[in-house]
C-alpha cells in the first residue's frame, strides 16, 4: 500500500515452451496480458462484487535489425493509437526480455477509496492472448498445450501500510 494505492509485486518464471520460442525467434509478436481485481463475497454467494480492475498488455518481439528483443506495455486492454504511445524497452536476451514479462514492481491495481473495509482478496492472472496473434497462427491454437500459457492466484487484500508480494510459477 501507499498512500493512496494498493500495490502488487509478483513475479511468474514459468519457461516459455519450444512452439512459442520458436515463433519469438521467427519474428513473431506475442502479447500477454496481467489483470488484477479487487473482490469481495456477497451476501447471496453466486457472484463476487468488483471493487476495482486493472489490466496490463505487453507486447513482446524480436527486432532483426538491432538484434533486440522489444518489450512493449501498456495500461490498456487494447491500446489507443496502437502501441505507438506504449511504453517501450530493449533487452539483448530472449530470457531477459521474459523475466521483465513475468515480473510487476509496484504496480497500483486500485485505490484505497475502491476497496471495501475488510474481507477482500485480489485476484490476478497471468495469461498470453492468442486473440491477439496474427489470424493464421490463431487457427487450432485452442488445442494445442505449447500455446497455453496462464497463470491465476487469489491474495487475501492486507492492511494498510502493508505490501502485497508473491511469486508463482516456479
Amino acid at each position: 500500500h501507499t498512500a493512496e494505492h494498493l500495490l502488487l509485486s509478483t513475479r511468474v518464471s514459468e519457461p516459455l515452451s519450444p512452439a512459442i520460442q520458436e515463433a519469438l525467434n521467427k519474428g513473431v509478436p506475442l502479447y500477454f496480458v496481467w489483470t488484477a481485481e479487487v473482490q469481495s463475497p456477497r451476501w447471496y454467494h453466486w457472484q463476487d462484487r468488483t471493487h476495482s480492475r486493472a489490466v496490463r498488455t505487453l507486447r513482446l518481439a524480436y527486432q532483426a535489425l538491432s538484434g533486440h528483443w522489444r518489450l512493449s506495455w501498456s495500461n490498456d486492454s487494447e491500446p489507443a493509437g496502437g502501441w505507438r504511445n506504449a511504453v517501450h524497452q530493449n533487452h539483448p536476451t530472449l530470457d531477459e526480455a521474459w523475466a521483465a514479462v513475468g515480473r510487476m514492481v509496484n504496480w497500483p491495481v486500485a485505490n484505497h477509496a475502491d476497496l471495501p473495509p475488510q474481507g477482500a482478496w485480489l485476484t490476478v492472472n497471468f495469461a498470453m492472448d492468442l486473440s491477439l496473434l496474427p489470424r493464421p497462427f490463431q487457427i487450432g491454437l485452442g488445442n494445442q498445450s505449447d500455446w497455453v500459457l496462464e497463470r491465476n492466484y487469489r491474495l487475501p487484500v492486507p492492511a494498510v501500510g502493508m505490501t502485497l508480494e508473491s511469486r508463482h510459477g516456479q
